[in-house]
C-alpha cells in the first residue's frame, strides 16, 4: 500500500511538512482559516496555499493577505463509507505486523535455549503472547474510536 506524504511547503528552496508548521486552529468545521504566526508569514502562506493545492485532497484555499481560507466540503456518504475502509485496511495491516514480530520474537526466545529451564522458556512465551495481545486490543480499540468519529463527522 503506497502511504500518503505529507504535503510539502517550499520556502526558497527549503522543504517544510505541513506538520511543522506553526500551530494552526480552525475557528469551526466547515471553513478553516490558516494564519501562520512567524516573520515569513507571507512566503509561508504562499507555500500552504500551494501544498494544499497540490496535496490530491480536492480543497480550494482563498488567500486574502496573510491569511489561508480552506473551505472543507461536508463528507458525502461514499467518502465515509471509503475512509471506513481504509481504517479497518489499516488496522488489520497493523494487526498482521504485531503478529508476525510476536512470531518472530516467540522463534529467536525457543531457538535461544541455552541451559535455560522450560518453565522460564514457557513464561517468557506466555508474556510475549500477552503483549502481542494487548497491542492488537489496542489497534482495534483505536480503529473503533476512528471509525465512530468518521461515521459522526
Amino acid at each position: 500500500m503506497a502511504q500518503r506524504r505529507s504535503p510539502v511547503c517550499r520556502i526558497p528552496g527549503i522543504p517544510l511538512s505541513l506538520h511543522y508548521s506553526p500551530p494552526l486552529a480552525p475557528a469551526c468545521t466547515r471553513l478553516h482559516p490558516l494564519a501562520p504566526a512567524c516573520p515569513l508569514a507571507l512566503q509561508l502562506v504562499a507555500a500552504i496555499d500551494y501544498a494544499i493545492r497540490h496535496a490530491g485532497l480536492s480543497l480550494n484555499p482563498a488567500v486574502e493577505g496573510n491569511l489561508v481560507r480552506v473551505p472543507v466540503p461536508k463528507a458525502s456518504k461514499e467518502t465515509r463509507d471509503a475512509n471506513l475502509k481504509l481504517v479497518g485496511k489499516i488496522a488489520e495491516e497493523a494487526k498482521a505486523r504485531v503478529r508476525r514480530m510476536r512470531q518472530t520474537a516467540m522463534d529467536k526466545f525457543k531457538k535461544a535455549d541455552s541451559g535455560i529451564s522450560t518453565d522460564v522458556v514457557f513464561a517468557e512465551l506466555k508474556e510475549i503472547q500477552r503483549v502481542a495481545t494487548e497491542a492488537t486490543d489496542e489497534i482495534t480499540k483505536l480503529a473503533d474510536k476512528k471509525k465512530a468519529e468518521i461515521e459522526a463527522a
